[in-house]
């Protein structure tokens, strides 16, 4: 094996002025756009002055490249999944995700117009004598149901490695609406599973009084843990809990509203008011406090 000097020279050269990028970056902290310039520079100099010896040097190309082509698809995919999980409520989500297809649409259409339009004034294509090469073969395209269903993904690991992205953004955009789903979902669900097991639990204790106090207790450690909590599954656990236990204590709350020697209808009442002005002060916490506010009044 040959060793080409002038290939080791580039390289070092190239070593050096990383070097530099790096400490103007991390020591002096130079701006990002003016260190891209820089590098830009950088790069044209070597080029111009080891010309075609790149051999050692187009391996930090080829890495950068890969790396950047092995991070599209992740990026692309869970950032959109990000965008429409932040982006819960429905009409958030048709009201952009409408704007961003008449845009896109409007966008293809004015470019087709404007290529159209200049193709016709400059008459593209006058006097080229066009011939088909030998051998040819016509390529068949694919029917408009086949298109359709090609924009679903069959196999994500397949979509992925021949870089078929709309496939790509169909699989998130189904991911993040399954994710929305199931957290609204979920509480509601375990509603089912649980009321009539705390029913059952109030009539064998013969004491709705002492199963309102558990579910109570057990609903301010849900919304406690919920409030301190950065992961989603027990996020939406504890959310889920916190729900099915409220709505586990309110037939039990009712059971003993009739049998106590109050009248039932001026219980109601009371309650509902005590209700409004609670989200009144709700409200108040989360405007002028913070959101975990409510979780640590809702605690204590």
């Amino acid at each position: 094996m040959s060793i080409n000097t002038a290939d080791f020279a580039a390289l070092a050269v190239t070593v050096v002025l990383f070097a530099v990028i790096y400490y103007l970056d991390y020591k002096k902290g130079v701006d990002f756009g003016l260190l891209t310039l820089l590098g830009t520079v950088f790069g044209i100099a070597v080029g111009l002055g080891f010309g075609n010896h790149f051999t050692y040097v187009e391996i930090f190309g080829r890495i950068y490249t890969n790396v950047l082509t092995a991070l599209v698809v992740p990026m692309l995919l869970f950032s959109i999944i990000a965008s429409i999980t932040n982006l819960s409520e429905s009409i958030h989500l048709k009201k952009i995700g409408g704007k961003s297809i008449f845009y896109l649409i409007l966008n293809t259409a004015i470019a087709s117009t404007i290529t159209v339009i200049a193709a016709v004034i400059l008459k593209v294509g006058d006097g080229f004598a066009y011939k088909v090469a030998d051998g040819y073969q016509k390529v068949e395209v694919p029917s408009v149901v086949d298109t359709i269903v090609n924009l679903f993904p069959s196999n994500f690991a397949t979509n992925w490695s021949e870089g078929q992205i709309i496939p790509i953004v169909v699989f998130a955009i189904i991911i993040a609406l399954s994710y929305n789903a199931i957290s609204k979902e979920f509480a509601p669900l375990l509603s089912i599973a649980t009321q009539p097991f705390f029913g059952y639990l109030a009539d064998k204790w013969q004491s709705p009084r002492k199963v309102s106090i558990l579910l109570s207790f057990a609903n301010i450690l849900c919304m406690f843990i919920f409030a301190i909590s950065r992961n989603f599954w027990i996020l939406l656990l504890s959310s889920g809990l916190a729900v099915s236990f409220m709505n586990a204590v309110t037939p039990l709350t009712d059971r003993i509203g009739v049998s106590s020697p109050y009248q039932f209808g001026k219980i109601r009442l009371w309650g509902s008011v005590g209700y409004a002005i609670m989200a009144q002060v709700s409200g108040l916490l989360y405007q002028y406090i913070s959101p975990f506010a409510n979780f640590m009044a809702g605690v204590l």
